[in-house]
């Protein structure tokens, strides 16, 4: 039997995992903290949805293709 190749992370993954990081970093410029529920939905807080949202397409890709792998 041979052993398929097993790529660690695919180009895709890799780059919404490195977009993640460099919005965070663009992000902590402009930082705002957050004290309550009511002030997530503000104008400079909103921005944080942008890498949370793209980090959690990387972790459901990524998690995702090992489950479909074995």
């Amino acid at each position: 039997m041979e052993n398929p190749k097993k790529v660690f992370i695919t180009t895709a993954e890799a780059i919404l995992l490195v977009s993640t990081f460099f919005m965070w970093l663009y992000i902590a410029q402009f930082i705002a903290i957050i004290f309550e529920f009511k002030h997530i939905f503000e104008r400079n807080s909103i921005w944080y949805l942008l890498p949370i949202i793209t980090f959690t397409m990387f972790i459901v890709s990524f998690i995702g293709r090992r489950k479909t792998d074995e």
